[in-house]
């Protein structure tokens, strides 16, 4: 139900619980193992999770407050780390003692990361299991890269000279540039690779893989280190190369392009402890084997479907039915909206933004209209005429109705399509109304049609630029806030400490989500059939526009003092002085975000809200 302008005070506890991150649930999950071929198996029955591994397991609610799914957003490396290296780590500690670590990532690997297979496995024959995987009858084998005293032939590329080779227990001796050229083809398979001699079955071990990649490449990388350690050695260039070169790339990393405009409300990526100190977390073979075992099991995964992000998400709470199908329901008590490491929020079932209070059959049907050359057609049939003649397409581009055709010449009159000799002095009839029993060719219909979508089109579109103008807006203003706080260290008086502004935070999100929330109110209102829980809806609509544009004023307001030339230090306290104004707004955004949600799902489940076919 629309609420009146009492809401305009709310409470202390509300703003603060708007306010709290997702993040802060300490709930922590067990591995569960996956229902999907080829997906990890449970390792928590053979070892105990580690103090790190635990810091890997928290899961958090839905951001639609309406769905009690929960999830866990992950990065690959954080993925590699959990269900390969720590458990192989475990092992070797515990289970099976003394072999090495890159013979225990080899056997898991073989076994599909099956920590129960490769235990039962392993004590029933352990020299047919090692046979099997590619290992050397000698336990912890080691296979160094080694330079030729004396010319060397290869037999793949027929290089002689002292040249970098590599072999395994096999004795089957090639060129590392031979070695690395055929890693490059096989690696992105994520499977285990075998000796290059094609009748020889031995395995790399994985961190010999990225020895031989990075050999490869080694002078490239150390060309790219001498330049970045050659820039200016001041401490006031060093703050200048922060200042622009960091924000120009941190910037970037806010403000992107990609479908459907996701947000980076955060404005940083989600960080676990110690995630990329191991270098086994970005070894290329593990990344690959990742995301094969993640492709393998996607009722539970899903891939970030932002341009360019390769974090995903994992659904590890599921409390709807078994069989629920999300294209055959519209309520919104299933739409499993989720975030990841770098704050793409999305729909875990369509893969779309969160397109919240719309269902995912809606938001579909919405986003393919969009996309249609339908339309484009229908605009055609109501602004254009065909030639009574040749059927040739004509759009009338002067005031004149006077019509004369470029393709075979005929002239006519616009309004009623006959022959323009007809229309002397005694023979004008057109501008007479003639009644029709029916009409025939739905100009009208397909105008009225036409004029109703492009209603709703040019408010979701405005609400969409305007979301990336707020985001730049907000950008700016976060960049401030850091240039702000990097001049405090240097300045012995403080007015505003990080603590004091972390509110703009909670601003930046509040007011992307309200305005994503906005723009999907219009396609969800598209489909509606006209009622009076509609005309509710829609009033509630205007109440949440009306505070969202009030609070981006404000910033507008602030990004106008910019221009001015106003300082960093300036626009703090301005925006400080406005601190009350902004919480309130962001906790009011938030509570009428919410509650729109909850209107649109109260009606779609009692039938007040009925969903239209549209063609």
């Amino acid at each position: 139900m629309p609420h009146s302008d009492d809401d305009e005070s709310v409470a202390s506890a509300e703003s603060v619980n708007s306010f709290d991150y997702e993040d802060d649930d300490n709930s922590m999950i067990s591995f569960e193992a996956d229902s999907d071929e080829g997906s990890p198996t449970n390792i928590e029955q053979d070892v105990e999770a580690s103090p790190v591994e635990s810091r890997l397991l928290w899961q958090k609610p839905s951001s639609n407050h309406l769905c009690q799914c929960r999830y866990r957003s992950m990065k690959v490396n954080w993925y590699i780390m959990e269900r390969f290296v720590m458990p192989a780590r475990k092992l070797s500690d515990t289970v099976i003692p003394g072999l090495s670590l890159d013979e225990l990532l080899v056997m898991l690997h073989y076994k599909k990361w099956s920590v129960d297979e490769l235990t039962s496995d392993f004590f029933d024959n352990s020299n047919r299991l090692r046979e099997r995987c590619g290992l050397s009858e000698k336990v912890n084998a080691v296979y160094p890269i080694t330079t030729k005293g004396s010319d060397f032939m290869c037999m793949i590329c027929c290089e002689s000279g002292p040249l970098d080779t590599f072999s395994l227990s096999c004795g089957h001796e090639f060129c590392v540039p031979c070695y690395s050229q055929y890693l490059h083809i096989y690696v992105g398979k994520g499977e285990l690779i075998r000796c290059m001699e094609p009748s020889c079955s031995k395995s790399l071990y994985h961190t010999d893989v990225e020895k031989i990649l990075q050999n490869g490449i080694s002078t490239e990388v150390d060309v790219i280190e001498l330049k970045s350690s050659g820039s200016s050695s001041s401490s006031e260039s060093q703050d200048s190369t922060f200042a622009e070169a960091d924000f120009k790339n941190y910037e970037l990393s806010v403000i992107n392009e990609y479908d459907l405009q996701f947000d980076g409300v955060e404005f940083a990526n989600e960080s676990r402890p110690d995630d990329a100190q191991d270098p086994l977390s970005r070894n290329s073979l593990l990344r690959a084997a990742a995301k094969l075992s993640l492709d393998g099991a996607r009722s539970r995964y899903k891939w970030c479907p932002a341009v360019d992000c390769e974090n995903f998400v994992e659904l590890s709470k599921d409390t709807r039915p078994h069989d629920y199908d999300y294209k055959k329901t519209n309520l919104l008590t299933n739409v499993p909206v989720v975030r990841c490491p770098a704050s793409h929020e999305f729909c875990f079932d369509c893969q779309f933004e969160n397109h919240l209070p719309c269902p995912c059959d809606i938001t579909a049907k919405w986003v393919k209209r969009c996309q249609d050359d339908s339309e484009t057609a229908n605009w055609i049939e109501a602004n254009t005429q065909n030639c009574p003649k040749c059927s040739s397409s004509i759009e009338k581009n002067g005031g004149c109705n006077h019509m004369l055709c470029q393709h075979c010449r005929f002239e006519f009159c616009w309004i009623c399509l006959h022959d323009w000799r007809q229309h002397t002095q005694s023979h004008w009839s057109c501008n007479r109304y003639k009644e029709r029993k029916e009409d025939t060719s739905g100009k009208l219909q397909k105008q009225n049609a036409l004029a109703r979508y492009l209603h709703y089109y040019k408010r979701f579109s405005v609400h969409q630029h305007s979301m990336k103008g707020d985001e730049r807006t907000l950008a700016n203003i976060h960049r401030y806030m850091l240039l702000y706080m990097k001049s405090q260290t240097h300045n012995s008086k403080k007015n505003v400490s990080w603590n004091d502004a972390q509110f703009m935070s909670d601003a930046i999100r509040s007011l992307i989500c309200g305005r994503r929330t906005l723009m999907w109110t219009y396609a969800f209102t598209f489909y509606l059939e006209k009622s009076n829980y509609c005309d509710i809806f829609e009033g509630m609509q205007d109440y949440l526009n009306e505070t969202v544009e009030a609070l981006s004023r404000i910033f507008e307001d602030v990004g106008v003092e910019k221009k001015k030339k106003q300082s960093e230090e300036n626009i703090m306290q301005a925006l400080t002085k406005k601190k009350s104004k902004i919480v309130h707004l962001s906790a009011l955004i938030a509570k009428r975000q919410r509650l729109l949600v909850e209107c649109a799902n109260h009606g779609i489940s009692d039938g007040s809200l009925i969903f239209k076919e549209i063609k």
